[in-house]
């Protein structure tokens, strides 16, 4: 049997830390046991005196990208029957691209390390030619059509493109540029490349730089330097607010408020150092209130907190039957700095294997994913206003 069912390929595979909320084997274990799509062939074969059978099938001629499951079911000489299945994706093109910054906040002619890894549907690294295009993002009122007696105003971008390097990711699929950052402001770095079926592939990054840009924003925003900090080190955010010579409230927020503090707002980029600690783990949000002329202006940020224990197993290269064996455990914490722990050591006969494999989940994704979803709600009266209304009266009653 075969099915088609439609698919958005995603690079996942490029993602830094993408263990610590997700764990590969079980997401592909809820993958096959989703819904199978539109069954598109069925039909029987006879694998030859080498134990294989080929088949084929046409894929349909649509402009969305697919993935096809081929399921086969097989009856062995005990009547038993034996079910496997492969996955085949179908793109529009021949290669994905992802587009990485070392930071995502930087000061003005700061160098920036921009990586680019390309790969295939099946997320394999392939070499690709293409170029990276710095881009200017300029924001800008725009007046939309109006309703009701009002015309509502939309903030819309601009790109203007400030240079452009060519670049060819190698064998291992990834590629590196260090870039210099002209100014302040929003910068976008974009990776345009033509595939071998003449189709554009685009892959872009947002980075600040922090200063005062010519940029008519009328909202206020946090922006994490990096989304992953350790446990003790101090995360860079750059605060950016429309008004100035004011006091805000800066909080941490998780399922409540973990700790708050006041910053002055003194220029309308700033740029805050703010620690991070074990009860901010495994991810903690920074939230931000600023009272504006007509309303409370609000933003946040997420950051990744990384709290894990590395535990390393140095044993001999080989023992002889009833030798003892010297077995050292060795546990560090995220900094590489000894902590004391309880392990508990198992040796099992690995041919075991074999027979019945490990089902035992990854443990950091196992733990790391009951990622905190930010509960707290912040609420004040300063948009609040109250509109009377007067109509004439008898000059008697007056």
């Amino acid at each position: 049997e075969i099915y088609r069912t439609p698919k958005t390929y995603a690079p996942s595979a490029a993602e830094d830390y993408a263990w610590y909320f997700k764990d590969d084997r079980r997401a592909d274990e809820t993958r096959k046991s989703g819904g199978r799509g539109r069954l598109v062939q069925r039909g029987e074969t006879r694998t030859d005196d080498a134990g294989e059978a080929l088949i084929e099938f046409e894929t349909a001629d649509v402009d969305e990208d697919a993935e096809y499951v081929v399921r086969v079911a097989v009856e062995d000489v005990t009547r038993r029957w034996i079910v496997d299945q492969g996955r085949i994706p179908v793109t529009r093109r021949d290669h994905m691209a992802v587009v990485k910054s070392d930071r995502k906040v930087y000061r003005p002619k700061q160098t920036m390390r921009v990586e680019v890894r390309t790969m295939d549907a099946l997320e394999r690294a392939t070499s690709r030619s293409g170029r990276v295009r710095l881009l200017e993002i300029r924001r800008r009122p725009f007046e939309a059509e109006a309703r009701g007696g009002r015309r509502p105003v939309r903030m819309v971008e601009e790109e203007r493109e400030q240079a452009s390097y060519p670049l060819t990711t190698g064998s291992n699929g990834s590629a590196e540029l260090q870039i210099e950052v002209p100014g302040p402001g929003t910068w976008r770095l974009q990776w345009q490349a033509t595939d071998g079926r003449g189709a554009l592939v685009v892959a872009q990054v947002d980075v600040e730089a922090a200063g005062e840009a010519e940029d008519l924003r009328r909202d206020a925003r946090l922006v994490a330097a990096r989304s992953v900090v350790k446990e003790g080190e101090a995360a860079e955010v750059l605060l950016q607010s429309p008004v100035t010579g004011v006091k805000a409230l800066l909080t941490y927020e998780g399922e409540r408020v973990l700790t708050y503090r006041f910053v002055d707002i003194d220029r309308a980029s700033t740029l805050l150092s703010l620690p991070v600690e074990a009860e901010h783990a495994p991810n903690v949000f920074f939230a931000v209130a600023i009272p504006g002329k007509r309303a409370l202006l609000e933003a946040d940020a997420e950051v990744v907190v990384l709290r894990t224990m590395d535990v390393a197993v140095t044993l001999p290269d080989d023992a002889r039957p009833g030798e003892t064996v010297p077995v050292t455990v060795t546990t560090t914490d995220v900094h590489g700095r000894p902590v004391a722990a309880e392990v508990g050591v198992a040796l099992i006969d690995e041919t075991l294997y074999a027979i019945a494999p490990d089902r035992a989940p990854a443990m950091r994704p196992y733990f790391y994913d009951r990622r905190r979803t930010n509960a707290v709600t912040t609420a004040s009266s300063l948009g609040f206003t109250m509109t009377g209304e007067t109509k004439a009266t008898n000059k008697d009653l007056l």
